[in-house]
């Protein structure tokens, strides 16, 4: 009896440590499209890259400014000359030498030195580089952040568009299923024909089949929004929005009338911070033919000192590097620093061109959208309306089956093109407002 209590005990912890586990391996996550889009700007895996790349950036502009700054360096010695006696030999009357012996004491010393850059164009002209650089990184980690929006929104959009399809599978499904079950009953009186019966058995076998896939769909589009939110697989989400609201809110109508100002879109900026560093290192090449000018100040502290010492304890040191014949090393650095800024001052051309190119394309892939989304949805309810009705005619035996599948298979068509249209409609409207940087 004691036993038996003890291993319901026990199965009941297991069970119950069992169901904390999958607790807190599993999340649940709650999201509307902007609170998705700002998780992913926090745990996007990508994003916290191109943050690094933000911090990296800034220790190499320290790195580059602590070089101009004091370096204080000390160092400490210790030398032995084994008891070496020095020999000296003089003559103080000819013909009468004399020898001397002078021991060579052990020495030790401890020295520390100041070094301090006076004067380098090439190292203010770095910081101003280094500046630049910041400011590319801050650029591209926008840059990601934009196409991490994108990514979310699609994926998104693609969930919210897949749930729809598989809503209306399932209620066609339903539906049809009643008039197979309605078919089967007048076939079993002897009122319908065993064909009725078998084609509307292999539109209800379709059905099943494209709701399954739906299913599978829905699931990877699942998983895509999880990577690109940087969770889990085992997270479960729960989207908030829905379609109706997007098309409601008629964004697109905002996006497609938005004037375009190139300069504010983003893949520009990085060019025009990228024709900045151009020009910053062409100065850096030509402060390569400037002196430059380091002083030292040195202390040593003589602990062991020798029997003879002329080192001082202080020295002052100013060095002056004077840049004079290198085989126009330096000028080729100058010239090649040059041509690179003319490359980029083309590139820079050439992509304010397809930018404005890209945005006449995107406008009117927004148009085409808008239209086709309006066809569509007219479509839907004509299509809509017209299986109905041949579905009531079905009923009373004005119809075959024949006819009732085809306006069904017809619904279920332009149900397709309406959330496809849709689609196209939401992702012309992210890749417009993507190169007018309002994402």
């Amino acid at each position: 009896m004691i036993t038996m209590k003890l291993l319901k005990i026990s199965i009941l912890t297991i069970l119950c440590s069992t169901f904390t586990l999958n607790a807190q391996e599993s999340k649940q996550h709650v999201f509307s499209l902007d609170a998705a889009m700002d998780f992913a700007l926090e745990h996007n895996k990508t994003i916290q890259s191109s943050g690094k790349d933000i911090e990296v950036a800034q220790k190499q502009y320290w790195q580059t400014v602590s070089a101009g700054l004091p370096q204080v360096n000390a160092t400490a010695n210790y030398m032995t000359m084994f008891n070496y006696n020095m020999t000296m030999e003089y003559e103080p009357y000819p013909g009468q030498k004399i020898e001397m012996k002078i021991p060579m004491k052990d020495q030790s010393a401890i020295t520390g030195n100041v070094q301090q850059l006076i004067f380098s164009g090439q190292y203010l002209q770095g910081i101003q580089i280094s500046k630049v650089v910041q400011q590319l990184a801050q650029q591209s980690y926008q840059l990601n952040e934009l196409d991490v929006k994108e990514n979310v929104s699609n994926a998104y959009y693609l969930i919210l568009i897949a749930e729809e399809s598989k809503e209306i599978v399932k209620q066609n499904l339903q539906d049809i299923e009643k008039i197979m079950q309605h078919t089967q009953n007048m076939y079993d009186v002897g009122m319908a024909e065993i064909t009725d019966v078998d084609q509307l058995r292999i539109v209800v076998s379709q059905l099943k089949n494209a709701l399954s896939s739906l299913e599978n769909s829905i699931a990877l589009n699942y998983n895509l929004l999880r990577f690109h939110l940087g969770l889990s697989s085992t997270d479960n989400i729960t989207l908030t929005d829905k379609l109706d609201y997007f098309l409601g809110q008629q964004l697109y109508q905002t996006v497609s009338n938005s004037t375009f100002d190139f300069e504010k879109n983003i893949q520009y900026q990085i060019l025009g911070t990228q024709e900045t560093l151009s020009k910053k290192n062409v100065g850096l090449q030509r402060w390569a033919f400037a002196p430059s000018i380091v002083g030292v100040y040195s202390y040593t502290e003589k602990i062991l000192k020798p029997a003879f010492d002329s080192s001082p304890n202080h020295l002052l040191n100013f060095t002056m590097a004077i840049p004079i014949f290198s085989s126009w090393e330096r000028m080729s650095k100058v010239g090649q620093a040059k041509i690179e800024l003319e490359k980029t001052q083309i590139t820079k051309d050439l992509v304010k061109d397809q930018l404005l190119l890209q945005e006449n394309q995107l406008r009117n892939d927004l148009t085409n959208a808008i239209d086709n989304y309006v066809l569509q949805s007219d479509n839907v309810d004509v299509a809509q309306r017209v299986f109905q009705s041949y579905r009531n005619k079905y009923e009373f035996g004005m119809l075959s089956s024949l006819d009732l599948t085809q306006a069904n298979s017809n619904y279920l068509t332009a149900q397709t093109n309406y959330l496809t249209a849709v689609m196209n409609l939401l992702q012309a409207q992210l890749k417009l407002q993507k190169l007018l940087n309002t994402l």
